[in-house]
């Protein structure tokens, strides 16, 4: 095992560009991630690299995520890109885990939480956008592969269980900042000018509902963390701007 130390937050993406590289040097067949906020079945991998080994289709796959507080409950079972969402939905988010979530499923979208690839998915596509610091790089990389002709699996049999949100929490401000920041980057990057036109429509239109709500919650500090989103990615303050603020927070 190799453990390699970084002396500052780099973020999501590029904290893990870190030890892709790594494995990229030296020629590993196999490149996986995995958030460390997670429990994973014994034979999780085991099964990831069979289907891997068994099938030269797919560029990665993905296993089934279920919520590590309720274990038979689903949090990924595959993913659409929506690009008038600026991200992924996920297949299945929500709901009881059942026969129906069994077997090899293709999917357009592998989350970041858990995946195993094959060296080329990095080689051909290159490393996670280190723009995004935390959310929807994995959107991002899973667009550009498919822009490649790459494909995905999700195995359903290989389980791990997610603390969703367990970096940031799930409702804290700072989950609600990168999440929509991370959103408006990967449109802006990917999109078309009509995708681009949906999603600011769509974010616009669903803001002027949920920012009363979320006011009569009491949660005025969620509405004051997109508008800084907003305004942190129209002044293009991503990436290293994050990094660097990041790690004088810490």
């Amino acid at each position: 095992m190799v453990l390699i130390h970084s002396e500052e937050n780099l973020g999501f993406a590029a904290g893990n560009n870190v030890a892709i590289r790594y494995a990229l040097r030296r020629s590993y067949p196999y490149i996986g991630l995995l958030n460390n906020d997670t429990l994973v079945d014994p034979d999780y991998l085991t099964l990831l690299i069979h289907e891997l080994e068994k099938s030269a289709r797919w560029a990665a796959c993905a296993p089934k995520i279920l919520f590590k507080e309720s274990p038979d409950q689903i949090w990924y079972a595959g993913a659409r890109i929506r690009m008038y969402r600026g991200g992924g939905l996920h297949i299945g988010m929500g709901r009881q885990d059942g026969p129906e979530f069994r077997g090899i499923k293709m999917t357009t979208c592998i989350s970041g939480c858990a995946f195993i690839a094959r060296r080329i998915l990095f080689e051909k596509v290159g490393l996670l956008d280190e723009d995004f610091f935390f959310a929807h790089e994995d959107v991002d990389l899973s667009y550009r592969a498919g822009q490649q002709q790459l494909l995905f699996c999700v195995n359903l049999d290989s389980k791990i269980y997610h603390k969703a949100g367990g970096t940031v929490g799930r409702k804290s401000p700072q989950a609600f900042y990168f999440d929509h920041k991370g959103r408006m980057i990967f449109v802006a990057k990917n999109g078309g000018l009509s995708d681009k036109i949906g999603f600011w429509a769509f974010w616009s239109l669903t803001r002027l509902i949920s920012f009363p709500i979320l006011v009569l919650q009491g949660k005025c500090s969620l509405v004051v963390a997109q508008l800084k989103a907003m305004c942190d990615f129209l002044t293009k303050r991503w990436g290293e701007y994050d990094r660097k603020r990041m790690s004088s927070d810490d």
